[in-house]
């Protein structure tokens, strides 16, 4: 049993659910010739924060940035449905793009259990009220849609993906119901 992958976090690593499977994280490398390499990138060389000119716009940048990666990603507003986890990076992005599209922009997300559920719930709804969302919300539940259940493939022996057993299929199929995209953002 891999407890991360059970509750949807991916560890930063090639690592998967399967034997001779890899996944290729953001800037690291495979190669192969005749056996398979894979390298990660060397580490950062600042150490800590760079000085900040004193008239520096930090959120102004931001905000830019964020727009500039929604604007090299068009979107239909109409059919593109946000999953809204609760956290920073999900909420930053839904947030800054709900503004662009007011009321427009639909959400969903998988509803975790455990001690995190209470604050997920709560950043979520006041994400909500705080930012021009479309009206539907979709929810799974995963407490109730629990991963390994008796119709799971994984416990018939059946070939799967971790991202095709429920609860996460649920949120990719059933939310996505008329949408084109999903939009989700997570942090390495």
């Amino acid at each position: 049993m891999r407890p991360r992958g059970c509750l949807y976090r991916p560890r930063y690593s090639h690592d998967t659910l399967f034997e001779n499977v890899y996944r290729l994280t953001e800037r690291s490398t495979a190669y192969f010739g005749g056996h398979l390499y894979l390298r990660y990138p060397g580490p950062a060389l600042h150490t800590g924060p760079r000085e900040l000119a004193p008239d520096a716009d930090v959120l102004g940048a931001f905000v830019q940035v964020l727009d500039d990666a929604l604007d090299v990603r068009p979107l239909d507003a109409q059919r593109t449905v946000f999953h809204l986890t609760g956290g920073f990076d999900s909420g930053t992005a839904a947030m800054q793009a709900a503004q662009r599209h007011l009321g427009e922009l639909n959400t969903a997300a998988l509803l975790i259990s455990g001690p995190g559920r209470v604050q997920q719930v709560r950043r979520r709804k006041q994400m909500r009220a705080a930012a021009p969302f479309g009206p539907r919300d979709d929810i799974v539940d995963a407490a109730v849609e629990l991963p390994l259940h008796p119709a799971c493939a994984r416990i018939r022996a059946e070939p799967i993906s971790p991202y095709e057993e429920p609860p996460f299929r649920d949120l990719t199929e059933g939310l996505t119901l008329g949408a084109a995209t999903l939009w989700g953002v997570s942090a390495p």
